[in-house]
Parts: structure tokens; sequence; C-alpha cells
């Protein structure tokens, strides 16, 4: 079915701008046509330095295999369908081979496949925008977890190396895998209560300073849609989840474990990082755009731009598990090193652009389906799961609009028939829509649990 699905968005609808590259894309197409010459102009700056790895796979093959004088866009979205139809076929390989380390259940593998594969990421805008890094990113997450929990520590540390050159986020958050977590992080309740004081108490600040300076907080060219009318519901709504995420943090959840690892993995690493930093910082343009600030200040203002805007628009990404991790209770006992890097995403999850976190993705789903028993459920509630996994996908709905992208009025249908998938970008109606289909889907979830898992 997989196979089907992405041979239909192979050859369905591309997105038009910019000769079907998209916007950032361009950016990507651009490298792959002539890397060699925007090197020398030193036009990649920072931002484009981070993901230059599929572009510079494509200028390779291009230009050293295939020989070719002139690469034209429409080469590189050629380049880049198949790319990623690869890394979905290289992602399939190792998520079963992850259920085989495992020994996933039936049941467990059919959910975790529907999670990862039959969602709007996958059988939509890998191939209607395809000219991006996310499935690679996608790609490595996967089989990072797979060396990871293998202990096989140094294919691991390649794919976080490469990772970085893919999505700036990928080296330094794999290092939190590295890091041992004890029971001494979290020796008593007071410490976890003073946690989650020191998060409320910084959000209060940073919402102070987004009402009383907003022009001093945020960057202009990142000011997203914030419900201004529901800002003190958006604000109780965060607080609940980062209250309900915070609340297995205690002792007796925690256990304490030394990593396998070889200590040098994570030096490695760590160097690496840190290398890379310093040579975009003194031999590169700088990115003035998207900073790391302006990183962080678009994901709070995100997080209250609509009342759990952030976990409406994850679902309407990824798919119904997102609402299943909210209510389904993780052992988070069996965590161990993965702890650190699940509560760092859980906390970054604020921000309502999912695709940022795509890298993170199977890890997390990974991580939670080995800490929740699914052997019990009913087949017809794996069929049930299944089926809205596809529906939520969206691969079939036909974004291309007359006049769509003409004007570029993403705050205005048709171009909203794309951004609504998009949290920074969905207007209020949106909003409105796309919470209306998680509540109706959060409902049929419910009621098949309940009927056919009476005893649960």
């Amino acid at each position: 079915m997989l196979a089907a699905l992405i041979t239909f968005g192979h050859f369905n609808e591309r997105i038009p701008s910019n000769n079907q590259t998209g916007w950032d894309g361009k950016l990507y197409a651009d490298i792959v046509i002539s890397l060699d010459k925007q090197w020398q102009n030193k036009e990649i700056d920072g931002y484009l330095f981070q993901r230059i790895l599929p572009s510079a796979i494509g200028y390779f093959l291009f230009y050293n295999v295939l020989q070719k004088e002139e690469v034209s866009r429409q080469n590189v979205v050629q380049y880049f369908l198949w790319l990623n139809t690869v890394l979905i076929a290289l992602s399939v390989w190792g998520f079963f081979r992850i259920c085989k380390l495992l020994s996933w259940s039936l049941h467990t593998e059919l959910i975790g496949f529907s999670a990862l594969f039959f969602n709007f990421a996958i059988l939509k805008q890998a191939w209607y925008y395809p000219v991006l890094t996310d499935i690679m990113a996608f790609t490595f997450g996967i089989w990072l977890a797979y060396f990871f929990l293998s202990n096989k520590h140094i294919p691991a540390a390649i794919i976080c190396i490469l990772g970085a050159f893919v999505y700036p986020l990928f080296l330094p958050t794999a290092l939190l895998l590295y890091l041992p977590v004890s029971q001494k992080l979290f020796v008593s309740k007071r410490i976890v209560f003073c946690f989650r004081l020191a998060a409320i108490s910084l959000f209060c600040i940073l919402m102070s300073a987004y009402i009383l300076y907003p022009d001093l907080v945020l960057h202009p060219r990142y000011i997203m849609q914030v419900n201004k009318g529901l800002l003190p519901l958006s604000s109780f709504a965060l607080l609940a989840y980062l209250w309900h995420i915070t609340k297995p943090l205690s002792p007796k959840t925690i256990v304490a474990k030394v990593h396998g690892a070889p200590i040098m993995i994570p030096i490695i690493l760590f160097i690496t990082f840190l290398s890379i930093q310093f040579f975009i910082q003194q031999y590169l343009p700088q990115e003035t755009n998207f900073t790391t600030f302006v990183f962080g200040m678009n994901i709070f203002q995100q997080s209250v731009s609509n009342p759990l805007a952030f976990i409406v628009f994850h679902s309407v990404y990824l798919g119904p598990l997102v609402l299943l991790m909210l209510v389904w209770k993780w052992d988070w006992a069996r965590l161990s090193n993965l702890l650190l890097f699940v509560f760092t995403y859980l906390l970054l999850a604020l921000g309502t652009e999912t695709r940022q976190f795509i890298n993170a993705w199977p890890i997390l789903v990974i991580v939670f389906l080995n800490s929740v028993d699914s052997k019990s459920l009913h087949p017809k509630f794996i069929l049930i799961f299944i089926l809205m996994c596809l529906m939520q996908s969206h691969f079939y709905l036909t974004i291309n609009q007359p006049g769509i992208y003409e004007q570029y009025e993403y705050g205005k249908f048709p171009e909203q028939f794309y951004f609504m998938h998009h949290g920074p970008f969905a207007t209020p109606v949106s909003y409105v829509i796309n919470i209306s289909g998680c509540v109706l889907m959060a409902l049929i979830l419910y009621l098949a649990f309940r009927h056919l898992n009476p005893k649960s």
C-alpha cells in the first residue's frame, strides 16, 4: 500500500512556485546547480551550510557521475523526488530492523508503521514540496534509533555527524542520547516542583516581554499570528501541558543507568559540533533572519498563538498517534538514556511548525511504542487507527487551486490549502478547521477503544 501511495504522490501535483522548487527549495536547488560558484562567491551562509548534504550529493551525481554540463531546476526536482523515494525505502527497512530488534508484536508494528509513514509529511509534503531536507532528516532519525538501540555506536556517530549537514538540531539533540540519566537528578519531589516553578516563571517573563515590548522580543520577519483574545486560555493550556509532561519526572520513574557507549563517542560528537559552529562563525556569511534566539522566541510565540495550537498542528502533520501520546501512559522507567532526548523534544514541540522536528519523530514513536503495552488492543481498533492515519495524511487533497501563490497571500485561500498544515502560517479559520478535525479524531479513537477494549 505504501508503494502505491508513494507512486501516486510521485506523479501527483507539485508546488508551482519557482519552477516547482518552492521557497527554501529554490535555495537548495541553486546549490545543486552551482555549488562551486556559490561557495566561491560566499553565497552559502550558516543556515544553508547546515542543510547542504542533500544538495551536495545531487551536485556530485549530476556533474561527476552523470557528467552533465548543465542542470535545470526540473532536473533538480526529479532528483529530489527519487532521492525521497530511496530515503523512504531505507526508512522502511530501518523500521522493520527495529521491530525485530525490539521483538515487537504485530499490533505494535502496525501502529508504528502507520504513525511513521501514513501522515502528511510522508504521503503529501514529500512529493508536493520535494526539494527540502526533511525526508533525509527523517531517515537519519530512524537509523540513528536503530544503531543506538543496538549499541552500534560508530555508525550512530556517523549518522549524527552527517545529520549536522541536514538539520541544525540533529547533532546537538543527538548528543543528549549519550548523557547518562541517574536518580540523583531527581532526588526529591521538591526538585521536580522547583523545575516546574522555574518553567512557569520563565513563561511569565517571556509573556510579559511579549506583551510590553513585542518589537524587541520578536524578529519582524517571523511575527506569527496570535489570537490575542484567547491569549489567557492559550497560556493556561500551555501551562497545563508543561505540568503534564513534567509529572513523570520523579525518582520512582527514573532508573539509574550508565550507558554502554565508549566515552569517546560523545566527546567526538561534541568537538564536531563546536568545530562546525566555529567554522560557520568564522568563515561563512551570517544568517541574520533565523538565529537561535529567533528560533526560540518563535517557539514561545507559536505555543500561545491559539489554545493547544502546537498539539493541533502536530496531529495534522503527523497523525493521531500524537493524541495517543498525550493520554496513553508512558513507562518512563524504560526510557533510561532516551529520557533527556524525549523530554527536550516534548519542550521543543511547543512550536507549531512540525517539520522542524521531523528528525525526532521516528525516535519518539519508537520510544513511545516500546514503553506501552499494545498487545491487548483489538484488531479492529488497529484497523481504525490505520484508516485515521490515512485520512489525516491528506494524500488525496488537491492543493493547487486556480491562482494559488500568484499573490502569495498565505493568510487567505487558496494558499491556505497548503499553509493550513503548517502552524505558524495557518489562519484562525484554518485553526478552527483543524482543531475540529482533531476533536473528532480523538472522539472516534476514544469510542473505538472503549467499545473494543472494555476491560482496559
